[in-house]
Formats: structure tokens, C-alpha cells, sequence
């Protein structure tokens, strides 16, 4: 190319006239006129088609809001049970409610990463032969098993006894698991959808060839910026030049909320000036003020704005279905508290937590401006309320959703009859952003544990009002500093450091696709499934799922404590579980994707904002469902999790795409493999629905007692054996015992899943031939058994162990293993255990 068209570009000369070239002055040809003009009537192109397409989505938003069919909300504790194991890393996310992150499927070795503790990550690739896919498989699993141990001394040492010399614990988390490799490799494609730099799910084929002849040979090679992370597409910035708010594309908002977040330059440069002016629209945090007028403090205005940005403070509130009625309601119960248990406030060998947690309010409030002297009495002020509060907090297993005794429902006029000296009508006001006047007084609510309710109202009324605003804005600024410079980071990655163990942050891009994916994870699971997910293993874990139900439904027909009219409900309840496999039909689609997303702002400067705004869009959405009828096909859960669920409410088990991979599920796995990983993780959904909650709903997902006294009693009484069996474990590490009662759901579980796989793997061998694993020593049956094991293979730090081992209800991995095999005579026998063995004791608990 002649080196002079280099040169020609827009300039202007003396006269100031636009001149089009440097050099002499150049006679117009038809072919330079051409060149010249032809960009510019295609840009113009471009902009009439995003015009049109605004207009048409503007009305197909209209259109679609209302419809809920496939969609995705994620679930309650209170009513969603999960197989979530043990190692929950320790908040990085924004999320509000429900637990985790993303999949993948049939894929291995595509690409070698290095990984945070200096291991690799190998990421599975579909290509691969089924004899490579089993030789890896084989090769890993033998890896972490420990041969030298007696299977029937200690089978968990012997399935996972070397996965610590494999995957030490990073410096960035509390723990290391299956669950968080899993995770780890997940989070490597998310970063990679999140950062291509053409979105080519955003325009039609001849609007892309339109773009790739305007591209400019600068803007076609400019891949990164001086931060690190990929630019946008020219498609992109044409949406964003003219403004860099993004308002229709999902796909487009969910790469914008990325690249804010990962644009730390500009979020250091920004500084504290956003939560400054948020807290300014929130009338002022006292402990920054040196004159604050407490005659102008509104709590119930100040909890109702907050509650807007999804945050529960004081009060728990939230909206859910009815346990006896199809629609939802307003939901009333206790808060939480900043630390991770309330007997962190209460016995000395905790007293190093409160120490930290005192430090780290300190700072965090001192790098926001305050004066010295007075941040530390106001600090002084908060911890002294927040300890009294957690007196009033009752224990979990005094105040369960599930449970008839703390469930009270009412009407709006009867619940301030209750607690008079709250005006809840001018609080429901703010939250439903209605005038005072259209609440009705005829709203539903249901409240839990109205006696911590009465009781926070007398400790607010002997609490100064400054004390007050600085505790509830306190709650507010320790999730919103997650938003900030690196100065607030590096605050609570101390406090982390002491509270879980966690030693410095999780490096920026994985911070990042976790924010991304806790908010936006419709519109990212689409890029997700539409790449990486194979839908072979959604219509095998179906075919797997239908054998396991029949399993569970022939353990149920020969249970001998459970009567006939029992049994037939229970089976009922079976045949009528819905499925949820993979994805929501949701994900595909995108205007319902636009639909979902119509009412999110995302600017890729402004990440704070944008955070506010996903928050304020949860909220919404939550609260749109208010006197709705329950769509029960609704999905709880992202296809972007790796976990499995059952809804009570729903009737409902879900599988998601990145919970169909290796180790739970491999196409061209061994079939014992299969069974033994997400086999074993179906019937333990299933499981669910006839556990010590489950059983309380019935088939339609109603509270209601659909079992006969006495099988209720036989149940309470076998259930105690497990309770028990599971107290007398302990950790050695602390001296702790576990908790059988606030662990009984996910026992019943474990010990009933195993069963149900177990038997269904039999029957599949009856017609099928199985193949063995090369490198493993073990083979068959006995695979099976390992496979399950090392499900829950991994370690966990001392400090995260202790703040979660009597909160949580999933037991340790280690006790989820050994507890389960314990109880199971098939095992003892495929493994030759001799009776009083470890693995085979004399007394045994079984409920399924």
C-alpha cells in the first residue's frame, strides 16, 4: 500500500477549512470519495439499527416483564436445602441469599492455568478420546487416595488421605475442597467470556461485517488496556460513546459491570466520594459528623432505604411463599450479626474476634474521615449495642421457618396490634415505594420468632439515637466498602485473616467474576451454556435421576415402620418432583434476557453505582412477586452454580450445568463413577423432600402434616440414633464436637442418597457391562464407594472450622464420609470389614 494513504487523515489548513490530506492539495477521485464517505454512511447504518432496536426492546420489555415462566430466583435458606458442602469461602461475593458460583461440562485439559497455590488447574476438553477421559480420571483419583491406610480403619484417610500434598490451602481462602477446584475452574472461563473482546451474541452477521470494515487498524490490535483486562468491542463503545450507561443489551451490562470492577484505577481515583454522597442521601453517618442533630433521626425511614438496596438490618424481611397458600407474602424474622455466631460476643475463648472486629471498625471509619477520639467512643458504642442485640437473637434451632411453633400469620392492622410502637405501614411504604395511603391494612405477613421483635423494640427505645444510626449505617458501610479502593480491601482481608484464617485477598479478576456472577448470572450463564456446556449430560443425569427416583421409590414400598397410607403420599410426592437439569429455557433467549434485565443500569466507570444499582434490582425483583401466585416452575438457581438443590416449596430438585462435571459426572466415565458422584448428589436431593423439614410439605409444596401420628413418632425416634451418632464426632484439631441436630437435614440426606445409588448402579450392572479405570487399584463396586468419597475431599483452616461448626448444617466432608459408610452394610461387605471394625460397627442408624 502506498505509503501516503498512511498519512491521510482529517486536518485543517490556514484558511480552517477541512483539509483531508497532509502534503499538496489532491484532486477528488470517485474512489477516494468512496472510501471516504462509505464508513461514514455505515455508522449511520449502525446508529438507525440501535435505534430501532431500542424502540422494539423498549416494547418488548413491556411486553415480557410480566412473564416468569423458566426464570431464575434464588431461593431462601428457609426453604431451599442444598448439597453445599463444607468450605463456604468467605464472602467475597456480593450476594445477598443464596449460595455459590459456576459450571462447566465434559471438558479436560484445553488449557493448563496456574492456580493460586502454585498447582495447575486442568480444565476438561470435549474433544477428547474416552480412553484419555478415563486415563485422567484414573490418574487423579489414585493421586489422592492413600493406599497405607485400612479402607475399613478409616475410609475418608483412605479415599483423600494425599489431596492436602496436591492442593495445599491457598493464601486467599479458608479452606480447599472438590467444590472449590471445581469452582477454580469455572471461574477461569467466566474470566475468559467475561473478557472477549467481540461480543458476537450482540449483532446479526451483516451488522458484524459492517463493524469489521469501520474498524481501524488501532482499534483492531488495542486488545489491552494499561490495567490488564481486555477492552470492549467496537460494538460496545459504539453503545457507549455517546453514553457510557448501558440500558438494553444483558450481555453488553454484564461485560460493562466486569470491566468497572476490574478498572481499579479508576475506583482508586474515585476514592470514598461515592459511599461520601451515599451517606449523604442517607442524612449523614453520626461518627463522621462533628455536629449531628439526633432530633431529625428516623429509624424506620433510614432501615426502609436501606432495606432498598437489599440490605437487612435489625430486621429481617423478605418476600416468599405462603407455607399453606400459593402466593407470596412478607416475611418477618431476626437479623444477623456482624460476626459469625452470637456466642462470639459472649465467651472468652472468642475474645480475639471481638478485639479484631473492634480494629477493623476503626479503621475502616478512620480512613473515612473520622476524628480519632470520637470514632472510638462511637465504635466503643456500637460494639457495647451489638452485643446486647445478640442476646435477643434466639437460637436457630428456636426460631426455624419450617416449624408450625414459630410460625404466626397475620394481616398488617393485627401485626401492629402485636408491636404497636412501630409504624409498620409507613415502613412497608418506603420498602413497596407506595404512598402511605395504598398499603392495605388486609397485607400478609408472616412472622418468625415475634419475641425477638418485641424485644429489639425495647432495646431500641433504651439506645440513644446516635448509637442507633451509627450501628445501622455501620452494617450498611461494611458491605459497601467491598465497593472501595484497595485501602478498605486490605481492612477486611485483616479481620478475614483472624476471623477465617484467610491470609490476603483473592486476586482482582476472580473478585470480580464472582461480583459479576452473583448479579448478573442469567445473563452470564448464557454465554456459559451456549460455549461450554454439553447437553449429552443433561439428558443422561435425566436418565440417571428417573433410575435413582425408582430406587428411592422401592426403599420407600419396603420400609417396615412406614404405614401403607404413609408410604402412598410419600411416593405420591416422589412422582410429582419436578426436574430442573442444566439450564432454565431462559438462558437461551434472549429477549427474555433483555426483559430480565431491563430496569439495570451498568456504567463501566462507575462500579460502585453499578453495585448499588444490581442491589436495588434484587430487591425489585424479590418484591414485584408480592400477592403473586407462586410459579412453581421457576428456577431457584443460576446455571452457573456449582451445587444441587431441593425447594420445599416448590417441589423441586435442580441440577445445574456446572454441577454435570468431573468428578460428579464424566460421559465417559465408569458407570460406578457416575453413580458414586452426582448419583449419590441426586439421591440426596431427592432425599430432601423426606427429610426431618422436608417431610412437612407436601406434594404441592404446602406445609401441611400429610403423615400419620404414629409414623411421625417412629420418625422423631429413629431420627435420634443419627442425631447421636453424628454428636460424638469430634474434631481433634479443636475439640469440638459436631452438632447431630443442626446437621440432621443433610445426615438424612447422605445416609438415605447412598443407599439409593448404590441400588440403582446394581440394576444398571444387571443389563449393562461397566469398564474399570486404568492406574486406580480399585475397580467396580468398590470404584463406586471411592468416587463417592472423594466427592467431599479437602481441608479446612481451625479459624473457618470453628466459626461455622454449629451454625452450619452441613457437616464436615470427613463426616459426611465416614458417617454414611458407617451406616451402610453394603459397604462393609464389598470392602470385607469385619464387624466392630471402625467402618463397620455394631450399632448402626437407618431412617431410609
Amino acid at each position: 500500500m502506498d505509503s501516503k494513504w498512511h498519512m491521510c487523515r482529517l486536518a485543517a489548513n490556514e484558511s480552517g477549512k477541512v483539509r483531508w490530506c497532509f502534503g499538496s492539495e489532491k484532486t477528488w477521485t470517485s474512489k477516494l470519495k468512496v472510501l471516504i464517505f462509505l464508513p461514514i454512511i455505515l455508522l449511520l447504518v449502525v446508529l438507525t439499527y440501535l435505534l430501532v432496536k431500542h424502540l422494539s426492546t423498549t416494547t418488548l420489555t413491556n411486553q415480557k416483564i410480566n412473564r416468569q415462566t423458566n426464570s431464575i430466583n434464588p431461593g431462601r435458606q428457609s426453604e431451599v436445602s442444598s448439597l453445599r458442602h463444607y468450605n463456604n469461602d468467605d464472602n467475597y461475593e456480593l450476594k445477598q441469599y443464596a449460595d455459590e458460583t459456576e459450571s462447566l461440562s465434559t471438558n479436560f485439559i484445553r488449557r493448563i492455568y496456574e492456580t493460586l497455590n502454585n498447582n495447575t488447574v486442568r480444565v476438561w476438553d470435549n474433544h477428547l478420546s474416552p480412553e484419555a477421559v478415563r486415563h485422567h480420571q484414573g490418574e487423579n483419583m489414585a493421586k489422592y487416595m492413600n493406599e497405607s491406610v485400612d479402607p475399613c480403619h478409616d475410609f475418608y484417610e483412605y479415599a483423600c488421605g494425599k489431596w492436602s500434598e496436591y492442593y495445599p490451602i491457598p493464601k486467599d481462602r479458608s479452606g480447599f475442597d472438590t467444590f472449590e477446584l471445581i469452582r477454580e475452574n469455572v471461574d477461569y472461563y467466566l474470566r475468559e467470556l467475561l473478557e472477549e473482546t467481540e461480543n458476537q451474541t450482540s449483532a446479526s452477521s451483516p451488522l458484524k461485517d459492517i463493524l469489521k470494515r469501520v474498524k481501524d487498524k488501532t482499534e483492531q490490535y488495542e486488545l489491552y488496556s494499561p490495567t490488564g483486562h481486555k477492552k470492549l468491542s467496537l460494538y460496545d463503545k459504539i453503545l457507549l460513546r455517546n453514553n457510557k450507561t448501558v440500558k438494553l443489551d444483558p450481555i453488553l451490562k454484564t461485560k460493562s459491570m466486569y470491566q468497572s470492577c476490574m478498572n481499579e484505577e479508576i475506583i482508586n481515583k474515585r476514592g470514598i466520594k461515592p459511599l461520601l454522597d451515599l451517606l449523604a442521601e442517607l442524612r449523614y453517618w453520626p461518627v463522621l459528623q462533628h455536629e449531628w442533630d439526633e432530633d431529625n433521626f428516623d429509624l424506620i425511614w433510614l432501615l426502609g432505604q436501606l432495606r432498598l438496596y437489599n440490605n437487612d438490618i435489625l430486621i429481617g424481611e423478605w418476600v416468599a411463599p405462603d407455607m399453606n397458600l400459593n402466593e407470596y407474602v412478607i416475611m418477618i424474622k431476626q437479623t444477623t450479626l456482624g460476626l459469625p455466631r452470637k456466642d462470639y460476643y459472649f465467651d472468652k475463648e472468642f475474645k480475639k474476634y471481638i478485639q479484631a472486629y473492634n480494629e477493623y471498625m476503626l479503621e475502616v471509619i478512620l480512613e473515612l474521615g473520622a476524628h480519632p477520639d470520637q470514632a472510638q467512643i462511637d465504635v466503643e458504642d456500637i460494639l457495647d449495642f451489638e452485643i446486647e442485640l445478640a442476646k435477643i437473637i434466639p437460637n436457630s434451632e428456636d426460631c426455624q421457618s419450617y416449624t408450625a411453633k414459630s410460625y404466626i400469620r397475620s394481616n398488617l392492622r393485627e401485626f401492629e396490634g402485636m408491636i404497636p410502637e412501630v409504624d409498620w405501614t409507613r415502613y412497608f411504604s418506603i420498602i413497596l415505594e407506595k404512598d402511605i395511603r395504598s398499603i392495605p391494612s388486609n397485607l400478609t405477613i408472616i412472622t418468625y420468632c415475634l419475641n425477638y421483635v418485641k424485644d429489639l423494640v425495647a432495646l431500641v427505645e433504651e439506645t440513644p439515637p446516635r448509637t442507633l444510626a451509627n450501628y445501622v449505617l455501620w452494617r450498611f458501610v461494611s458491605n459497601r466498602i467491598n465497593n472501595l479502593d484497595g485501602r478498605f480491601n486490605l481492612a477486611k482481608q485483616k479481620f478475614h485473616d483472624i476471623l477465617y484464617g484467610r491470609e490476603k485477598n483473592p486476586p482482582r479478576w476472580r473478585i470480580c467474576v464472582g461480583q459479576t456472577n452473583s448479579h448478573l448470572n442469567v445473563a452470564l450463564g448464557h454465554l456459559f451454556v451456549k460455549k461450554h456446556f454439553n447437553e449429552k449430560s443433561k439428558n443422561d443425569t435425566l436418565i440417571m435421576t428417573r433410575a435413582i427416583q425408582e430406587s428411592f421409590k422401592e426403599i420407600l414400598a419396603e420400609s417396615q415402620w412406614l404405614e401403607w397410607e404413609t408410604k402412598k403420599l410419600a411416593i405420591g410426592k416422589l412422582d410429582s418432583m419436578q426436574l430442573k437439569i442444566g439450564y432454565p429455557d431462559l438462558i437461551l433467549d434472549r429477549d427474555l434476557l433483555t426483559a430480565q434485565y431491563h430496569d439495570v443500569l451498568i456504567n463501566p466507570d462507575l462500579y460502585f453505582e453499578n453495585c448499588l444499582n444490581l442491589l436495588q434490582h434484587t430487591f425489585r425483583k424479590e418484591h414485584w412477586k408480592l400477592g403473586k401466585v407462586v410459579n412453581k416452575n421457576v428456577w431457584s438457581t443460576a446455571p452457573t452454580v456449582v451445587n444441587a438443590y431441593y425447594s420445599r416449596h416448590k417441589n423441586q430438585i435442580i441440577f445445574p450445568a456446572a454441577i454435570l462435571q468431573p468428578p460428579f459426572y464424566h460421559q465417559y466415565f465408569p458407570r460406578a463413577v457416575n453413580y458414586g458422584g452426582i448419583g449419590m448428589t441426586i439421591g440426596h436431593e431427592i432425599s430432601h423432600a423426606f427429610d426431618n423439614r422436608g417431610r412437612l410439605f407436601d406434594n404441592e409444596g404446602n406445609m401441611r402434616w400429610w403423615w400419620t401420628k404414629n409414623d411421625t413418632e417412629k420418625f422423631d425416634k429413629i431420627s435420634k440414633c443419627l442425631i447421636d451418632q453424628y454428636n460424638s464426632f469430634t474434631l481433634p484439631e479443636l475439640n469440638i464436637n459436631l452438632d447431630g441436630t443442626t446437621t440432621q437435614t443433610e445426615n438424612i440426606a447422605d445416609n438415605s442418597a447412598i443407599k439409593q445409588a448404590f441400588n440403582a448402579y446394581n440394576k444398571w450392572l444387571q443389563e449393562n457391562d461397566d469398564v474399570d479405570l486404568p492406574i486406580v487399584n480399585v475397580g467396580g463396586i468398590q470404584l463406586f464407594f471411592v468416587s463417592f468419597a472423594q466427592v467431599w475431599c479437602g481441608h479446612t483452616k481451625p479459624e473457618a472450622i470453628k466459626s461455622r461448626i454449629k451454625v452450619s448444617v452441613h457437616p464436615p466432608g470427613k463426616f459426611r464420609v465416614l458417617g454414611t459408610l458407617r451406616n451402610f452394610p453394603e459397604f462393609a461387605r464389598v470392602f470385607n470389614c469385619d464387624e466392630g471394625t471402625p467402618m463397620n460397627p455394631v450399632q448402626k442408624c437407618k431412617i431410609w
